[in-house]
């Protein structure tokens, strides 16, 4: 038997659609025919187009999602059409998948609960006077950890330290974020009120800064409604 006749009498038994790929395999179970080549996949594949290209009325195709093809007997086309009516798509469910955002009330959580760090997010797309091309100019989050600075040596330091280039850009960004500005107004408040007065304006600026989790109950909560992959051996 040809490869040509193995073709035929394969999709004569076969009835449904099928690749080339597969359809060469099932020649191959069934012994109808013997390739010299190395490539018997490929073999088949040009003869099942070369029944299209030389209009060969036995044989059709349709064409499958990802773009490859199905061939069959046109024998069988009506029934073959028909099935494909009765067969309802399937609905492919999307995975649901945090987004970026989903993880900073997590980081700022971490950052307070573990790190005492005062965080706040900066929604870069309410900053304007952006450098040309700067999409990301300003920073997602920003955070402050106050420091006791007993020490005179240390507390000198900081105050030369608050003169460096650090400044400029400090500067810079306020003028582009109003949420920025105001974290570093809070933050020269603080720094600069006296111990009386620190308790109401620390509560003030907390409220100000970003929301955080006060146990790991909300955070597992928050994990599964965001579908946010987590460790169940850590809750």
């Amino acid at each position: 038997m040809t490869i040509k006749e193995a073709v035929l009498k394969s999709l004569e038994e076969i009835k449904n659609p099928i690749g080339s790929y597969e359809l060469c395999e099932y020649i191959m179970a069934k012994s109808y025919a013997e390739f010299k080549g190395k490539t018997p996949h490929n073999t088949v594949s040009a003869h099942l187009t070369d029944f299209i290209y030389k209009n060969d009325k036995r044989v059709k195709r349709i064409k499958k999602t990802g773009g490859n093809y199905l061939y069959y007997l046109s024998k069988f086309e009506e029934e073959i059409n028909e099935n494909i009516i009765k067969i309802k798509p399937v609905a492919v469910t999307k995975k649901e998948s945090y987004k970026e955002r989903d993880l900073h009330i997590l980081l700022s959580t971490y950052l307070r609960n573990i790190e005492n760090v005062f965080s706040k997010t900066i929604f870069h797309e309410k900053s304007f006077n952006k450098e040309s091309g700067q999409v990301w100019t300003n920073p997602d989050m920003i955070g402050v950890s106050f420091l006791q600075l007993k020490n005179k040596v240390s507390q000198e330091f900081f105050k030369k330290l608050n003169q460096k280039e650090a400044f400029k850009t400090i500067d810079k960004l306020c003028k582009m974020n109003i949420e920025f500005e105001k974290f570093i107004e809070h933050i020269e408040k603080l720094m600069g009120v006296q111990d009386r007065f620190y308790k109401p304006l620390e509560k003030d600026f907390e409220s100000f800064c970003d929301v955080f989790f006060e146990n790991d109950d909300v955070i597992l909560k928050c994990c599964k409604e965001k579908s946010i992959p987590f460790d169940e051996n850590v809750f």
